[in-house]
């Protein structure tokens, strides 16, 4: 931990976690064992970050966010409130997050991408550079193998 950051009270720093200079640790907020939060990043209270998950500089964690284990999220972010992220997410550059968001396994959300409030996202959908998804949206991806199975009716 820097001497510059602050970790409030009820925050945790799990084992082994590094906290970057000039970074905040909410109140009752805790971060896993092995992450990582980079300079000049804020983590609001009653936030819960996973084990080796690391949060890039400049980014803003919101209140009561669910951050699962190992996800990445790149510089200059920002989760709104009641986000839920599952794990092994990746999260790019400049991405906004809105309130109420569900990212489940393995997505992957790239550079300037707006997401909207109340939305779900589906485990292995992959949302490209420059995105805006408005929000009340549901986007889930269907394995190709689910295609091949017949459908029966009864």
């Amino acid at each position: 931990m820097h001497f510059n950051s602050i970790v409030s009270n009820g925050g945790r720093l799990g084992w082994d976690a590094t906290l970057g200079e000039n970074s905040i640790i909410g109140i009752n907020s805790h971060t896993g064992w092995r992450s990582k939060i980079s300079p000049n990043t804020v983590i609001e209270h009653d936030t819960i970050i996973g084990n080796h998950t690391t949060i890039s500089s400049h980014s803003l964690i919101e209140s009561y966010v669910h951050i699962g284990d190992r996800v990445i999220i790149s510089s200059s972010s920002r989760i709104c409130k009641y986000a839920k992220i599952h794990n092994h997410v990746n999260i790019f550059d400049s991405v906004h997050v809105g309130m109420n968001v569900w990212l489940d396994d393995f997505v992957r959300i790239y550079n300037n991408t707006i997401i909207g409030n109340n939305t779900n996202i589906g485990s292995r959908t992959v949302v490209g550079e420059l995105a805006t998804i408005g929000e009340n949206t549901i986007i889930w991806s269907v394995h190709p193998l689910v295609r091949l199975l017949p459908l029966i009716v009864v």
